[in-house]
């Protein structure tokens, strides 16, 4: 969903681009955290090499959404402080 759509985020009709995709990103930040979590509890089955292969993938997902947080954010500052 996120390599697919973070070009161009799906924003609602009512949102202004870069906070959409910012609220986009960090949607989707909560989803997979809260998924990793529930799988976490579940040792057994993060200490299998799938798990561990699992928990890598994901993180690299995470911090892939983090920073496209962190740019959007950044763009947003920069816009603001150039309009002054």
């Amino acid at each position: 969903i996120f390599q697919h759509n973070k070009t161009n985020p799906p924003v609602n009709k009512n949102q202004p681009p870069f906070s959409g995709a910012i609220a986009w990103s960090r949607s989707l930040f909560r989803r997979i955290k809260h998924t990793m979590l529930r799988l976490h509890t579940k040792e057994a089955l993060m200490q299998t090499e799938l798990g561990k292969q699992v928990r890598i993938l994901t993180m690299e997902k995470l911090v892939n959404l983090k920073l496209f947080s962190v740019n959007h954010r950044s763009r947003v500052i920069i816009f603001v402080l150039q309009e002054k």
